[in-house]
Protein backbone atom coordinates (compact mmCIF):
# COMPACT_ATOMS: atom_id res chain seq x y z
CA UNK A 1 0.00 0.00 0.00
CA UNK A 2 1.38 3.36 -1.36
CA UNK A 3 0.37 6.38 1.07
CA UNK A 4 1.06 10.54 1.06
CA UNK A 5 3.05 11.16 3.66
CA UNK A 6 3.91 15.08 2.56
CA UNK A 7 2.36 17.17 -0.08
CA UNK A 8 3.25 21.18 0.38
CA UNK A 9 3.30 22.42 -3.29
CA UNK A 10 6.34 24.96 -3.82
CA UNK A 11 4.73 27.23 -6.10
CA UNK A 12 0.43 27.48 -6.70
CA UNK A 13 -1.13 29.48 -9.34
CA UNK A 14 -4.54 30.30 -10.64
CA UNK A 15 -4.60 31.18 -14.06
CA UNK A 16 -8.59 31.77 -15.05
CA UNK A 17 -9.86 28.31 -13.88
CA UNK A 18 -7.13 26.43 -13.55
CA UNK A 19 -4.79 25.54 -10.20
CA UNK A 20 -1.05 24.79 -10.86
CA UNK A 21 0.21 23.15 -8.21
CA UNK A 22 4.49 23.21 -8.68
CA UNK A 23 6.51 20.79 -6.78
CA UNK A 24 10.39 21.11 -5.78
CA UNK A 25 13.12 18.42 -4.38
CA UNK A 26 11.21 16.70 -1.81
CA UNK A 27 8.01 19.10 -1.22
CA UNK A 28 6.07 15.62 -1.93
CA UNK A 29 6.61 12.01 0.02
CA UNK A 30 5.12 9.01 -0.55
CA UNK A 31 5.74 5.83 1.64
CA UNK A 32 5.52 2.01 0.36
CA UNK A 33 6.00 -1.06 2.16
CA UNK A 34 7.35 1.73 5.12
CA UNK A 35 9.86 3.07 3.55
CA UNK A 36 9.87 7.03 2.80
CA UNK A 37 10.53 8.14 -1.07
CA UNK A 38 10.92 11.49 -1.63
CA UNK A 39 9.93 13.52 -4.97
CA UNK A 40 12.54 14.88 -7.49
CA UNK A 41 11.56 16.64 -10.64
CA UNK A 42 13.16 14.38 -13.35
CA UNK A 43 10.07 14.33 -15.23
CA UNK A 44 6.87 15.34 -14.02
CA UNK A 45 6.96 18.65 -11.37
CA UNK A 46 3.38 19.92 -11.69
CA UNK A 47 -0.50 18.92 -11.48
CA UNK A 48 -3.04 20.87 -13.22
CA UNK A 49 -6.75 21.01 -11.52
CA UNK A 50 -9.47 22.63 -13.34
CA UNK A 51 -11.39 24.50 -10.79
CA UNK A 52 -15.07 24.36 -12.45
CA UNK A 53 -14.47 20.06 -12.02
CA UNK A 54 -12.16 19.90 -9.17
CA UNK A 55 -10.56 17.26 -11.30
CA UNK A 56 -6.94 16.35 -12.54
CA UNK A 57 -6.26 17.40 -15.96
CA UNK A 58 -2.97 16.20 -16.39
CA UNK A 59 -2.93 12.66 -15.40
CA UNK A 60 -0.16 11.07 -17.83
CA UNK A 61 1.72 13.53 -15.85
CA UNK A 62 4.66 10.95 -14.96
CA UNK A 63 6.31 11.43 -11.05
CA UNK A 64 9.44 10.19 -9.89
CA UNK A 65 10.39 9.27 -6.33
CA UNK A 66 13.59 8.30 -4.69
CA UNK A 67 15.31 6.71 -1.75
CA UNK A 68 18.83 6.19 -1.60
CA UNK A 69 19.77 4.72 -4.86
CA UNK A 70 16.18 3.00 -5.65
CA UNK A 71 13.56 4.94 -7.70
CA UNK A 72 9.42 4.80 -7.93
CA UNK A 73 8.48 6.39 -11.31
CA UNK A 74 4.31 6.97 -11.06
CA UNK A 75 1.87 8.41 -13.57
CA UNK A 76 -0.39 10.86 -11.79
CA UNK A 77 -3.11 8.79 -12.65
CA UNK A 78 -1.84 6.13 -10.63
CA UNK A 79 -0.73 8.26 -8.00
CA UNK A 80 -4.84 9.39 -7.79
CA UNK A 81 -6.02 5.24 -7.48
CA UNK A 82 -3.66 4.19 -5.28
CA UNK A 83 -3.26 6.93 -2.84
CA UNK A 84 -4.81 9.57 -0.68
CA UNK A 85 -3.33 12.57 -2.49
CA UNK A 86 -7.18 13.92 -2.96
CA UNK A 87 -7.16 14.33 0.68
CA UNK A 88 -3.78 16.57 0.51
CA UNK A 89 -5.17 18.38 -2.61
CA UNK A 90 -9.07 19.52 -2.13
CA UNK A 91 -7.75 21.40 1.20
CA UNK A 92 -5.69 23.40 -1.22
CA UNK A 93 -7.55 23.46 -3.98
CA UNK A 94 -10.61 25.13 -1.46
CA UNK A 95 -8.14 27.87 0.19
CA UNK A 96 -6.39 29.07 -3.25
CA UNK A 97 -10.27 29.86 -4.46
CA UNK A 98 -11.82 31.11 -0.42
CA UNK A 99 -9.94 34.31 -1.14
CA UNK A 100 -12.17 34.87 -4.63
CA UNK A 101 -15.06 34.65 -2.59
CA UNK A 102 -14.33 36.45 0.59
CA UNK A 103 -12.91 39.55 -1.76
CA UNK A 104 -16.54 39.48 -2.79
CA UNK A 105 -18.36 39.48 0.42
CA UNK A 106 -15.98 42.45 1.56
CA UNK A 107 -17.22 43.97 -1.28
CA UNK A 108 -20.93 43.61 -0.67
CA UNK A 109 -21.23 41.08 -4.34
CA UNK A 110 -22.43 38.45 -2.02
CA UNK A 111 -25.81 39.25 -2.54
CA UNK A 112 -25.32 39.60 -6.43
CA UNK A 113 -23.51 36.03 -6.02
CA UNK A 114 -25.60 33.10 -7.08
CA UNK A 115 -23.69 29.59 -7.52
CA UNK A 116 -25.82 27.46 -10.02
CA UNK A 117 -25.19 23.64 -10.27
CA UNK A 118 -25.57 21.95 -14.02
CA UNK A 119 -24.75 18.26 -13.59
CA UNK A 120 -23.10 18.27 -10.47
CA UNK A 121 -19.81 18.91 -12.05
CA UNK A 122 -19.99 22.32 -13.87
CA UNK A 123 -19.97 25.37 -11.42
CA UNK A 124 -20.89 29.15 -12.68
CA UNK A 125 -20.16 32.05 -11.05
CA UNK A 126 -22.58 34.59 -11.80
CA UNK A 127 -22.15 37.99 -10.49
CA UNK A 128 -22.18 41.73 -11.01
CA UNK A 129 -20.90 45.35 -9.70
CA UNK A 130 -23.47 46.35 -7.14
CA UNK A 131 -24.59 49.70 -8.64
CA UNK A 132 -23.32 51.76 -5.99
CA UNK A 133 -19.56 50.91 -7.20
CA UNK A 134 -20.28 51.31 -10.66
CA UNK A 135 -19.31 54.88 -10.61
CA UNK A 136 -16.45 54.48 -8.53
CA UNK A 137 -15.36 51.66 -10.78
CA UNK A 138 -15.36 53.67 -13.80
CA UNK A 139 -13.43 56.48 -12.34
CA UNK A 140 -11.08 54.45 -11.13
CA UNK A 141 -10.72 52.72 -14.73
CA UNK A 142 -10.78 56.07 -16.64
CA UNK A 143 -7.68 57.02 -14.42
CA UNK A 144 -5.74 54.05 -14.93
CA UNK A 145 -6.24 54.27 -18.40
CA UNK A 146 -5.10 57.69 -18.48
CA UNK A 147 -2.01 56.82 -16.31
CA UNK A 148 -0.95 53.69 -18.48
CA UNK A 149 -1.65 56.73 -21.38
CA UNK A 150 0.62 58.86 -20.19
CA UNK A 151 3.56 56.27 -19.09
CA UNK A 152 3.26 55.14 -22.64
CA UNK A 153 3.88 58.46 -24.60
CA UNK A 154 7.00 59.24 -21.86
CA UNK A 155 7.95 55.62 -23.20
CA UNK A 156 7.84 56.53 -26.91
CA UNK A 157 9.65 59.98 -26.03
CA UNK A 158 12.41 58.69 -23.61
CA UNK A 159 13.39 55.92 -26.42
CA UNK A 160 12.75 58.61 -29.53
CA UNK A 161 10.30 56.74 -31.43
CA UNK A 162 8.33 59.34 -32.82
CA UNK A 163 7.08 57.18 -35.42
CA UNK A 164 4.77 54.71 -32.74
CA UNK A 165 4.20 58.36 -30.90
CA UNK A 166 2.53 59.07 -34.36
CA UNK A 167 0.60 55.90 -34.45
CA UNK A 168 -0.35 55.81 -31.40
CA UNK A 169 -1.58 59.52 -30.85
CA UNK A 170 -2.32 60.40 -35.00
CA UNK A 171 -0.44 63.30 -35.25
CA UNK A 172 2.26 64.01 -37.21
CA UNK A 173 5.42 65.79 -36.30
Amino acid sequence: MMKIEYLKPFYTKVTGNKLRLVFAHQYLSISKDNEIFHFIPIEGKEIIVNLDTEQVENVSEVFAFQKDNRFIRLPLYQLLLITNIHSFINPIIHKETKPIIEYLNDIGVSDKLKLTTNDQKSRKCEYGIPDKFKVETTNLLSEIMKFNKENLINKYLDDKNFDGLNDFMDIQF
